[in-house]
C-alpha cells in the first residue's frame, strides 16, 4: 500500500503539464526575435549633396567673371580721334627709320597732301602733283610764300621717285614734310589771329 502512495504521491504535487501549453511557450519564445542591425551603416549625405549651393554660387560667380574678362578683352575700342596734324606726325614718324626709295617718297608725299588739304579745306579727290600745286596757288589761307616751298619739295619728289638711279645725296623727305607741316601750322594760326582781329560786321 505504500508503495503504491509513494508512486501516486509526485504526480499529485507537480501540475499536468499539457502538450498546448508546452507549444505555446516556444512559439511566444520565438516572436522575442533579437533587436535587428542594418548590414552596413547609415548613408552619409555626398560631397555635393553639403555644397550643392556654394558650389553652384562660386560657379556663376566665375563664369561671370570670365565672361566679362573675355568681353572687355575682346571688344573693339573706341577709334582714337587725332587731328590731321597729329595724325600726319603719326605717320611721317612711322617712315622716318625706313630707307629712302620710292615708295618712302610716295608715301611722304602723300601724307602732305591729305593733311594740307584737311587743313586748307581742299577736295578729297586725288590729284597731280601739278593739280595739287595749282590748287593751293589760289588759297589765301596759304600763302605764296608756303606754295613755293610746298611745290618745290613735291617736284622734288617726283623727280627723285621716277629717277633711273639713285641719287647720290639723301633727301631727307621725312624731315622736311614735319617743317613743310609746322610751317603750314604758324601760318594757320595767323590766319586765325587776322580773322579774330578783323571788326566783325553787323
Amino acid at each position: 500500500m505504500l508503495q503504491v502512495l509513494g508512486a501516486v504521491f509526485p504526480i499529485l504535487l507537480f501540475p499536468i503539464v499539457s502538450p498546448a501549453a508546452d507549444t505555446n511557450t516556444n512559439s511566444a519564445a520565438l516572436d522575442e526575435l533579437p533587436p535587428l542591425h542594418p548590414p552596413r551603416p547609415e548613408i552619409q549625405p555626398t560631397y555635393w549633396e553639403r555644397n550643392a549651393v556654394w558650389i553652384i554660387g562660386a560657379s556663376f560667380i566665375f563664369v561671370t567673371g570670365v565672361g566679362a574678362l573675355v568681353w572687355r578683352l575682346t571688344r573693339p575700342k573706341p577709334e582714337e580721334v587725332l587731328t590731321p596734324q597729329e595724325r600726319a606726325r603719326r605717320e611721317l614718324g612711322l617712315l622716318r627709320q625706313l630707307p629712302e626709295d620710292g615708295v618712302v617718297l610716295s608715301r611722304v608725299s602723300q601724307v602732305l597732301r591729305r593733311y594740307y588739304g584737311e587743313v586748307f579745306g581742299l577736295p578729297s579727290i586725288e590729284l597731280t602733283t601739278a593739280e595739287f600745286c595749282g590748287a593751293i596757288s589760289g588759297l589765301e589761307a596759304v600763302g605764296s610764300e608756303l606754295t613755293g616751298v610746298m611745290s618745290d619739295f613735291l617736284r622734288r619728289c617726283d623727280q627723285r621717285k621716277f629717277a633711273p638711279a639713285p641719287p647720290p645725296s639723301p633727301f631727307e623727305a621725312v624731315e622736311q614734310a614735319f617743317k613743310l607741316i609746322e610751317r603750314a601750322e604758324e601760318r594757320r594760326a595767323q590766319c586765325l589771329a587776322k580773322e579774330a582781329a578783323s571788326p566783325q560786321g553787323p
